[in-house]
């Protein structure tokens, strides 16, 4: 592999993980599994989706390598993929505090006050 396709690969890598997390509900679902593992069924109701619209999401999330799924039986169960999405998403938030000027206004009408980047942790 050449210098350039080995830097094409690389750019390509990161857009792939972009667009992973360029739909609000993956984004939400990563939100959830920071906290903890959850089956398809539990996240599909925490984030208001069809499982099968839930799954299509998750399958997005794991080929980019966001998160890892685990069979227990005939169930599910999908986790963040390491402590580096937790930093993904803490400095995706941070960057929204930072440069989107209703991201308050946003987490306001939904928890009430505004939320900083870098006060949630996972549990």
């Amino acid at each position: 592999m050449s210098d350039r396709q080995a830097k094409e690969a690389l750019y390509d890598a990161l857009a792939e993980i972009a667009k992973a997390m360029s739909s609000g509900r993956r984004a939400e679902l990563v939100d959830v599994l920071i906290r903890g593992e959850r089956s398809v069924e539990d996240l599909a109701d925490e984030i208001g989706q069809s499982v099968a619209n839930t799954s299509q999401h998750l399958q997005r999330l794991l080929r980019s390598g966001l998160v890892a799924s685990r069979r227990d039986g005939n169930r599910i169960f999908y986790s963040v993929a390491g402590p580096s999405v937790y930093t993904l998403w803490r400095t995706l938030r941070d960057a929204a505090v930072s440069h989107v000027e209703q991201i308050d206004d946003v987490a306001r009408a939904y928890h009430g006050k505004p939320r900083r980047a870098g006060h949630h942790h996972p549990r």
